[in-house]
């Protein structure tokens, strides 16, 4: 591909491209539930559980990878 392997997507039968797409997904949602949690610290009675919702979405999909 860029004249190197990766061993980690090797690992993980996965290409280059396919392995950014997911990280980046994953990168974002992160973020959402950061500012979700930002925030919240700030204004308590808003965004309430958002964070935590995420978090626990990204837990689900991550478990789901681990799994293949």
């Amino acid at each position: 591909m860029v004249g190197f392997k990766i061993q980690h997507l090797e690992e993980n039968n996965i290409g280059y491209f396919s392995h950014m797409k997911r990280a980046l997904k994953l990168s974002i949602y992160s973020l959402k539930a950061s500012i979700c949690f930002l925030i919240h610290s700030i204004y308590p009675d808003i965004l309430v559980d958002n964070g935590s919702r995420i978090i626990n979405e990204l837990s689900i999909e991550l478990n789901e990878l681990n799994k293949n």
